[in-house]
């Protein structure tokens, strides 16, 4: 059997922002597993005022699926990072070593055509990194 204690889950606060923690509640209950949730805030181009506005609501959403996570009887905490200067691919994979994770949870996005060409995954750079197994969740296309 495969020993799980230790989840960490990277969301980004899409409209599918719920998937990844979901999956990390039920593996999680299911393990007696620790959940960390992560948001990594990146340099957005906006103004200072716009960058905390945009940190409140994410600390808010943070709030929600945390709240959610303990009513179904997970360990869980979830906290919003600053980038570290490694983009929030480096800044999570950074994360998973630090706090020894035994699987890493992360959202993905259906793309097609030029988007996908030109898009720097930071799935594929977590797969390619990461010190333990990966668990993609596909958004609905």
């Amino acid at each position: 059997m495969i020993e799980t204690k230790k989840i960490l889950v990277a969301v980004n606060f899409d409209e599918h922002n719920n998937l990844p923690s979901r999956w990390a509640a039920t593996i999680g209950k299911c393990s007696d597993a620790e959940v960390r949730i992560v948001y990594v805030a990146e340099p957005t181009g906006l103004g200072e005022e716009d960058m905390d506005e945009h940190l409140s609501g994410c600390k808010s959403a943070m709030d929600e699926q945390v709240e959610q996570l303990s009513r179904h009887g997970v360990s869980v905490n979830g906290e919003v990072l600053p980038d570290t200067g490694y983009g929030a691919a480096g800044t999570i994979l950074n994360l998973a070593k630090a706090w020894p994770s035994d699987l890493i949870i992360l959202g993905t996005q259906p793309r097609k055509g030029l988007a996908k060409l030109l898009s720097s995954s930071v799935a594929s750079r977590i797969i390619e990194g990461a010190p333990c197994s990966v668990l993609l969740v596909r958004a609905p296309a």
